[in-house]
């Protein structure tokens, strides 16, 4: 009996033991998992924050303007046929116009571009004078042949239009030929008048260059456009052609033109060109008023020049504006941090006795720019602010 009361009671103290121990475990998840109000439990991920930082303030101004030159030309193409047809197109818009050199066929045959104020109005033989002589040899001298400028088409003016004809792969129609090669008393570099003409030097008429195989246009012209092969050739024709310097046209509006002044830097983009400039002075007076369009928006047009542009129009260029200045502002934020909640401007600062743990701070918008906000207000420089909406 005293055997068995022994085992009683060590079973009874062990299974007592047992009892409390998983009570205490229970006792601990209960308190580790139920939620109380001293401390809440949150899986929610962190608010973005952000420091109240000295700064300046960068915003960008976009707008659009074209690419333009200076200065076009449309210039007729020549005919010499009742029916003349683009036959080759030997450049393409947007290329340098290539002087001494062929622009096109016309019905077979080579069409020159030439430098030049004014259209050839006739065709050109030895012993012809004038002032569109003179043009034409001051165009070949630009090319590099040496002859002499003096208005009268003798044999170095012909020689010299068949070099140019040979360089290009082409000759004179074969019923014309200039020509011969001078003497040895033939002085190159004088004037057209000392080579004397004679039957056996100068074959009347012997043609120069025909006027349906030139066309005359301003020095440092890049091509515009011009018609495509098998195009019919009439009075309506034209090669338009650009020179001058290439400059992007920029129209802005009266609110666009008070946020910027001259000096400011602005970048230029279209397709794969880019460039830099800086704005010039600003117009005061806005553009004229299209006729016939009513009344609309005024515009100040500003023309910025665009180096190494290329050839032809284009629109649709983006000018970026710089409008930021060189004011340090005590108090920037990003902008997404300043909330604007019906007349006032607020920021929310971390606060773990505040609802959500956010506090309202009313400020001050004093500066904005493309990305951040200068601001005043009861707010510290290195305070924290959150960078996102209170939830409701």
């Amino acid at each position: 009996m005293r055997r068995l009361r022994g085992i009683s009671g060590q079973s009874v103290a062990l299974v007592v033991l047992a009892l409390l121990l998983a009570l205490a475990v229970g006792l601990l998840v209960v308190a580790y998992v139920t939620p109380s109000k001293a401390r809440p439990i949150s899986h929610a991920r962190p608010h973005p924050t952000a420091v109240v930082e000295e700064g300046k303030i960068a915003a960008t101004l976009v707008a659009s303007g074209s690419l333009k030159a200076a200065d076009t030309q449309k210039v007729a193409i020549p005919t010499s046929a009742d029916t003349s047809v683009v036959t080759h197109v030997a450049t393409q818009p947007g290329s340098g116009v290539p002087y001494c050199g062929v622009v096109m066929e016309v019905s077979g045959r080579p069409v020159f571009a030439l430098s030049g104020q004014f259209p050839a109005y006739r065709d050109i033989h030895v012993g012809d004078s004038g002032t569109d002589v003179r043009q034409l040899q001051q165009a070949l001298r630009a090319c590099g042949y040496g002859i002499a400028v003096d208005g009268k088409a003798g044999p170095a003016t012909a020689r010299a239009v068949a070099a140019m004809y040979k360089r290009a792969g082409y000759t004179l129609t074969p019923s014309n030929t200039p020509a011969p090669s001078p003497t040895p008393s033939e002085d190159p570099a004088a004037g057209e008048a000392s080579s004397p003409a004679s039957p056996a030097t100068v074959a009347a008429p012997v043609l120069v260059i025909p006027r349906g195989e030139t066309v005359f246009v301003n020095a440092g012209a890049s091509i515009v456009s011009l018609p495509g092969v098998g195009a019919s050739i009439s009075a309506d024709t034209n090669l338009e052609v650009a020179s001058g310097q290439r400059h992007v046209v920029l129209a802005l509006t009266t609110q666009q033109l008070l946020r910027v002044k001259a000096g400011m830097p602005v970048h230029m983009s279209a397709g794969g060109w880019q460039a830099d400039a800086t704005l010039p002075e600003l117009p005061t007076t806005p553009d004229p008023q299209p006729e016939g369009q009513g009344s609309t928006e005024p515009t100040y047009t500003v023309m910025l020049p665009a180096e190494g542009a290329p050839g032809g129009e284009v629109s649709g260029v983006q000018c970026e504006i710089a409008l930021g200045d060189q004011t340090t502002y005590p108090k920037v934020v990003p902008a997404q941090a300043v909330h604007y909640e019906g007349e006032s401007t607020v920021v929310y600062i971390p606060d773990a006795k505040a609802e959500q743990g956010r506090r309202r701070v009313v400020v001050k918008v004093v500066a904005t720019g493309d990305a951040l906000v200068a601001i005043e207000g009861k707010i510290e420089t290195g305070q924290k602010v959150f960078t996102d909406a209170p939830t409701d």
